[in-house]
């Protein structure tokens, strides 16, 4: 997951990310009970062991983190 207002097209571009975002991002999934790795340009995942109800929280908790950024 990255923050940016540009396109990524190469290993450059990532390195230009909103890491402070990023972070801020994460301790709000926290807050929500969702975990994401705290360091940015890693990646998340699901497993079979989610349920639906897992993944829906997972949005929403993201989507609320998302709003709290603004």
């Amino acid at each position: 997951m990255l923050f940016t207002d540009k396109e990524i097209e190469n290993y450059r571009d990532v390195l230009t990310t909103n890491d402070g975002k990023y972070e801020k991002f994460q301790r709000e999934s926290m807050k929500r009970h969702v975990f994401i790795i705290p360091k940015a340009n890693k990646r998340c995942h699901i497993s079979a062991a989610h349920t639906i109800d897992d993944i829906n929280m997972t949005i929403e908790a993201m989507e609320n983190s998302l709003k709290s950024l603004s």
